[in-house]
């Protein structure tokens, strides 16, 4: 929000403090954490109806300098400040189940007295205002510390008092209605805001008096502590200024007709000093009676908070827009063209607004952090001159360390490819994974399974991908077992693939991380998504006339993206898919649970696959069909047979070919091709994927700085189920995978297509796998590295070596 405060360093310490998770059973309904011997408070004028900013604060005294422990939540979203100092922001996303708290210490205070501050919103229930990722139950905000200190600072005992920070509401900011899920646009009047607030005693909202010990939860939520790190919020300004155009121009999706940017806008004198501004982050003045419109291009896509430092320009008005790029059409439709061009488009983006107070170095921000490539600056000023001191974004996101690396002797081509992957991964991952950062900013189960993939190829910080795991199981009550296709979310939403994803990614972290005894608490949520996709099978086993959106992918063909006959037939494609899944539950179940359950879904899964065969396989062709008229194909039809195991050897390598000759099979998306890369590498033709990066190669064209949602025309720019070429160049070329749980053993199959050399770091739960290779004709030579307790075996026309612990001479 708008904090005027001290920008010179604090003279104590904060560090964020994870306490240990007792369990998701024990939420709001034993008193396990200290967090839970405070009370939710809340304004007492204000109820739910209403979005609100609030100012809380509370003073206390420091009798040394012995470390505090402090807990807090909030809902929808909080700012904590000691003395003047931003210390914490959260919660992080959560479920209203399982809502999280975060803890932190603070060490080094000096004695004396010292102020607590809160600045938090709630921006009502539903899908207006508040993004759809803040669940809720209603509002409120909660702070407990530890010890002496509980008594001066734990909300419903202390003395807190709560003001209303007037000057800020909001309004529906739209472009286009794809982006529904980012809420509202804020409009800051820094006079209002920065007048005297009337604070008022807090309404406490809940009472613990009543004992935990009967089993039922207590408080308006269930509290559980956070799992993640702060996200990152470090100030940027990128990029160069494209054009300056002296009015205030038309530039939303409430505004038309839109502005068209010509060559005189891309040459104007004031270019020099706007780019001067933003790239120095000196002062501009801009006079009374003044409109300005100032395009920035980034040349990188970026998550941030947008920030003005202002001095002056009383009832000024500035608007900051953002897009992921420029239309070419004004109205409706997607078309967007090459990314880097500017001449002739028009804007179309997401608004946050701000009014001058005339004061001196005000420092204005938005509630809530945007996306994408383009900046478009609006300013109008009124009476006064306007000096904008400084403007600048406060760029987040997850602070992910990437260590893990693969290179080859076409890296000339492949690079450009892996940075627009990483950089649509890294804008994609905040306190959750989500689909797309500008539009929707949702986490998506089968996308976060293809993120958390990519995640494990690059990082060994598993943090994010063990709260997704998490939060998808918070989400299976809804559906009675099955999980929703995107949580957290305001709105509940059933894809049947989707849910069964959610399995696999299970399975993933049994393999690709070492934590079997934390892992085996989601079995029971495992077994019911497939128990109660039982309810849909006919008397054959077979799955039909599936509940929720039956989305397969994005293709052109199919109404929705919906599976054909999925959901008033019998869909072979979902039906292929549930025996893939059969499959990983019989695996998770050799190992983490009953081998007798492990038989039955085997059994099934074999019962399963002789009936599609028997109904679905077309003889002519050896291909499957995707309806039982036989008038419809796909890729996906033939890749879901190869990795559930129908079809394999020749026939599978045979089905897959045809499908991508001929033009009438329904193609792959960007999602699916990495289904289609994961059957190409188990039939053994894992370097053709090099040649499947042709889609890639044309978002490059276009001048793609991330990657897409889907081929063109797309709607997301920024879509990270498009980044898992990062995950297959190791996995599925280099040939690197785990074959036993907790990394413990690894094969190496280098499918190498016609690269002639290859190195790769994987990160390992216990270090770092190195491989590098040489490709001469039919023989290589390399070495391999593995970390401690860690064999396998690597594979190469045949030939088998042993790998142990440490380095491993290649000589085949």
């Amino acid at each position: 929000m708008i904090h005027p405060y001290t920008s010179s360093p604090p003279s104590f310490r904060c560090t964020k403090r994870f306490l240990k998770d007792l369990g998701p059973y024990d939420a709001g309904i034993l008193r396990r954490y200290p967090v839970d011997d405070a009370s939710w408070i809340w304004h007492p004028e204000f109820g739910e109806n209403r979005p609100v900013f609030l100012h809380f604060r509370s003073g206390f005294v420091a009798e040394g300098p012995e470390a505090v422990l402090l807990h807090f939540s909030c809902n929808h979203y909080a700012e904590v400040y000691l003395d003047g100092h931003l210390i914490a922001r959260g919660p992080e996303a959560s479920s209203k189940d399982a809502y999280a708290f975060s803890s932190f210490k603070l060490e080094g205070l000096s004695q004396g007295d010292h102020c607590l501050e809160v600045f938090a919103w709630w921006l009502g229930a539903g899908r207006l205002m508040a993004p759809l990722a803040r669940d809720s139950r209603g509002p409120g905000f909660i702070l407990a510390s530890e010890g002496e200190m509980s008594s001066q600072l734990n909300t419903g005992i202390g003395l807190w008092k709560v003001a209303e920070v007037e000057g800020l509401h909001m309004e529906r900011a739209r472009a286009y209605p794809a982006s529904f899920g980012v809420g509202g646009g804020v409009h800051v009047d820094a006079q209002k805001m920065n007048s005297r607030r009337i604070f008022h005693p807090a309404k406490i909202l809940d009472s613990l008096s009543e004992a935990f010990h009967w089993g039922s939860p207590q408080g308006v939520y269930m509290l559980r502590p956070a799992r993640l790190p702060e996200q990152k919020c470090q100030p940027i300004h990128p990029g160069k200024v494209r054009a300056v155009v002296p009015h205030f121009i038309l530039a939303n999706g409430g505004e038309h007709p839109l502005y068209r940017f010509n060559s005189e806008d891309m040459t104007h004198p004031d270019l020099a000093t706007w780019q001067k501004a933003w790239s120095t982050q000196t002062a501009v003045t801009i006079p009374a009676h003044t409109e300005y419109s100032c395009l920035i291009d980034l040349e990188e896509y970026h998550c941030g908070f947008p920030e003005w430092t202002l001095s002056g320009g009383r009832g000024a008005e500035l608007v900051w827009d953002w897009t992921e790029a420029l239309f070419e059409k004004e109205e409706g439709g997607v078309v967007k063209g090459h990314r880097d061009e500017v001449l002739g488009k028009t804007f179309r983006g997401l608004s946050d607004t701000f009014w001058a107070d005339g004061s001196l170095s005000s420092v204005l921000r938005s509630h809530w952090w945007r996306a994408g490539r383009y900046i478009l600056l609006r300013i109008r000023t009124a009476e006064e001159d306007l000096t904008i001191e400084r403007f600048r974004i406060l760029e987040t996101g997850y602070p992910l360390t990437i260590t893990g690396e693969f290179s080859c002797d076409q890296d000339e081509k492949l690079d450009p490819i892996k940075s627009i992957c990483r950089r649509g991964l890294e804008m994609c991952m905040h306190e959750t994974y989500m689909d797309c950062p500008h539009y929707e900013q949702l986490m998506y189960v089968f996308d976060t399974r293809l993120e958390i993939l990519t995640t494990y190829a690059l990082s060994s910080d598993d943090r994010l991908p063990r709260r997704a795991i998490e939060l998808f199981d918070d989400s299976r009550n809804r559906f009675s077992g099955l999980t929703c296709s995107r949580f957290p979310c305001v709105e509940d939403q059933l894809i049947p693939m989707f849910s069964l994803s959610w399995t696999w990614m299970v399975r993933d972290y049994l393999y690709w991380r070492d934590d079997a005894t934390w892992l085996r608490r989601f079995l029971p949520g495992v077994r019911a998504v497939h128990d109660a996709f039982e309810l849909f099978e006919n008397e054959e086993g077979l799955l039909t006339k599936l509940p929720g959106w039956t989305y397969g992918d994005w293709v052109l063909a199919w109404p929705k993206g919906c599976l054909p006959e999925a959901a008033d037939g019998i869909s072979v494609i979902m039906n292929l898919i549930y025996v893939h899944s059969l499959h990983n539950l019989a695996d998770l179940e050799m190992i983490l649970g009953s081998p007798l359950r492990a038989q039955a879904a085997l059994a099934k899964a074999s019962h399963l696959q002789a009936a599609l065969l028997d109904q679905f396989w077309d003889h002519h062709r050896q291909v499957f069909q995707d309806t039982s008229k036989g008038d419809c194909f796909s890729q996906h039809a033939q890749i879901w047979a190869v990795l559930s195991g129908t079809i394999d050897g020749d026939i599978g390598r045979n089905a897959i070919a045809l499908s991508l000759e001929d033009k009438t099979f329904a193609p792959a998306s960007y999602m699916l091709r990495s289904h289609l890369f994961d059957a190409l590498a188990q039939l053994g033709q894992g370097g053709q994927i090099l040649k499947e990066l042709w889609p890639w190669q044309e978002m490059l064209a276009l001048g793609a700085k991330t990657g897409f949602e889907h081929l063109e025309p797309t709607r997301s720019d920024c879509h990270a189920w498009s980044s898992h070429p990062l995950y297959h160049l190791p996995v599925s070329v280099l040939g690197i995978c785990p074959v036993a749980p907790g990394f413990r053993e690894v094969k190496i199959r280098p499918q190498p297509g016609d690269l002639k050399h290859a190195e790769a770091i994987l990160p390992h739960p216990r270090g770092e796998i190195f491989v590098s290779v040489e490709f001469t004709g039919e023989s290589c030579s390399g070495m391999v590295n593995l970390p401690p307790e860690t064999q396998g075996v690597f594979l190469w026309q045949g030939l088998e070596l042993n790998l142990k612990t440490g380095k491993n001479e290649i000589r085949c």
